[in-house]
């Protein structure tokens, strides 16, 4: 089948770029398929990626499982079957929060039970789509501890009545009102995600805990990173820098242990696909350098258009 079990050197750019896109031929070519292994993981390809695979992972593969199994309910089903449901490997532990994740997600809350340990218990449960506004109401009865990301939730899918719901059943008091069942779990997050919300009622609410309060929730934004909230996650900085490495087509990087690990994907795929396809395989642009701009692409472009 010629599926190797180690690393090989650099290979010409033919030998892989096609297969990112193109069935398997029944017999792999001797190929350095670390990207092949790294595409079929993120995109939740398991018939390739179970070929594929080596005995031990590459470099960002688990990365990449990460974000397939957010993003792919199939991928996530899978894995479900490849770990144990309560595991003590730290990796294990990260796929199992994040199948919570996507089963929440989807809308099946039967992952997470009274007693199912603290560190399984996801905290972004908002990407990359909602669930419905019960699951969130429903979640955060079934556990308190939950009350905070499902409050989050509610901002990022402007689910007012939720929200609402979700304040107003979480008494511990018949004195307990609103606002000090909010002042209990506010944090810089969700202070956060209000600012950004169109909708001001989660703004409003936070703003009657008192000026002291949010001061506090202002001064406490320097340290959140803004690339965790669900204006970055959905709607990505037009400014972030779009490139096509020769070698690596695919880029993950580690997330924050308060956004549950969750890497950050690959920048623009779609721009190095079909880049590569725009400049061509066989571009001697690739003897100058390993990487090319959207400026260099379009340079690349006008010169070619000259030279006809």
């Amino acid at each position: 089948m010629g599926i190797d079990d180690h690393s090989c050197g650099a290979e010409p750019l033919a030998s892989f770029w096609p297969l990112l896109y193109s069935l398997l031929p029944l017999d792999l070519p001797p190929v350095n398929k670390d990207n092949l292994i790294l595409s079929a993981a993120y995109n939740g390809d398991v018939d390739r990626y179970v070929r594929l695979r080596r005995p031990h992972r590459i470099k960002q593969e688990f990365h990449a499982i990460i974000l397939g199994i957010y993003n792919h309910p199939l991928w996530a089903r899978w894995w479900s079957t490849q770990v144990p449901e309560v595991p003590d490997k730290r990796d294990e532990v990260s796929i199992r929060c994040a199948i919570n994740a996507r089963r929440i997600i989807s809308d099946d809350i039967t992952c997470i039970t009274p007693s199912t340990p603290k560190w399984l218990v996801p905290h972004r449960i908002w990407w990359p789509s909602v669930a419905s506004p019960v699951t969130y109401v429903r979640l955060a009865q079934r556990r308190p501890d939950m009350l905070e990301s499902c409050l989050r939730a509610c901002i990022v899918a402007d689910y007012e009545k939720a929200w609402d719901e979700i304040l107003i059943g979480s008494s511990d008091g018949p004195n307990d009102s609103k606002a000090a069942r909010l002042s209990k779990v506010v944090r810089s997050n969700i202070y956060a995600e209000a600012r950004d919300s169109s909708n001001p009622h989660y703004l409003n609410d936070i703003n009657s805990l008192g000026t002291a309060k949010v001061e506090e929730l202002e001064a406490d934004m320097c340290y959140l990173d803004d690339m965790c909230t669900a204006r970055w996650m959905y709607s990505p900085r037009s400014t972030a820098e779009r490139v096509v490495i020769k070698d690596k087509p695919f880029t993950v990087t580690v997330g924050e242990s308060g956004s549950d690990g969750i890497p950050r994907g690959p920048g623009d795929l779609g721009f190095t696909i079909f880049g590569m396809d725009a400049v061509g395989l066989d571009n001697k642009t690739w003897e100058k350098g390993s990487y090319i701009e959207v400026e260099d692409l379009y340079n690349i472009l006008d010169a070619r258009e000259l030279s006809t």
